[in-house]
């Protein structure tokens, strides 16, 4: 009972939720900062309608909503005031400033789409769509300083690779001359229940190809922390 009553609170507050927190935070990170960015040149009226036009390229729904700071704690409004990324797992929402006045909203980030059965693809397939989006915009010659200049935004690597210095099964690298999404799982991803290490994509018909992580290094040490906690709870009170 007294497990039920006050420890088992304790480790949702304190462990369970910020951890979830920092997932959709770190699983959002990077994409939700450039289309922000992108919705900020875009005039306030159109940008629920440019939402619209791109929400197929995305693995979970985009919307907007208007900044009230009252909806906020001071610690929440802090961070989006920062333009920084807030992530409400109760919810099941991540937020983003836009302006002032409005905040981008990912919403539903941990429902998969019904249209959506690779849960790697599903976080990533919005990065592709917005990275390929802004190489596209300068020479090739330039997109190893564009990719690095855009990193800094993502919470996990981001890497610009030509064909040839991968080296992964026939098939992998076939699919990746095809264009598809390849994710590359490992002991740490599989560890922790998440579907990919890494995924990638070519970028067009170049030989360049745009590689997202390794993303089990930061999941798996909050993850293990947070089964820690879990079993020690059990452990001692049983």
């Amino acid at each position: 009972m007294s497990i039920q009553l006050f420890i088992i609170p304790q480790f949702e507050n304190k462990v369970r939720h910020p951890t979830e927190k920092w997932a959709l935070e770190f699983l959002t990170s990077g994409s939700t900062d450039l289309l922000a960015d992108q919705l900020k040149g875009i005039p306030k009226n159109d940008r629920l309608a440019y939402l619209n036009n791109i929400q197929a390229n995305f693995g979970f729904a985009l919307s907007l909503q208007a900044y009230n700071q009252r909806d906020f704690s001071s610690e929440q409004n802090t961070l989006l005031t920062e333009n920084k990324i807030l992530g409400d797992p109760f919810a099941d929402l991540v937020y983003r400033k836009i302006d002032d006045s409005q905040l981008l909203v990912i919403v539903k980030p941990n429902s998969v789409p019904k249209h959506l059965v690779n849960e790697a693809q599903r976080w990533v397939m919005g990065t592709f769509y917005l990275l390929n989006n802004r190489l596209i915009q300068y020479p090739k010659k330039e997109w190893p300083q564009v990719i690095d200049s855009l990193s800094h935004e993502f919470a996990y690597p981001v890497l610009l690779k030509t064909l040839s210095e991968l080296n992964y099964t026939s098939q992998q690298m076939a699919e990746l001359e095809q264009g598809v999404m390849v994710s590359i799982s490992s002991n740490d991803s599989d560890f922790i229940g998440y579907p990919a290490d890494i995924v990638m994509q070519r970028i067009g018909n170049s030989d360049q190809v745009i590689v997202l992580g390794p993303f089990s290094p930061e999941l798996k040490s909050k993850v293990v922390y947070m089964l820690s906690v879990f079993y020690f709870i059990f452990g001692f009170f049983y």
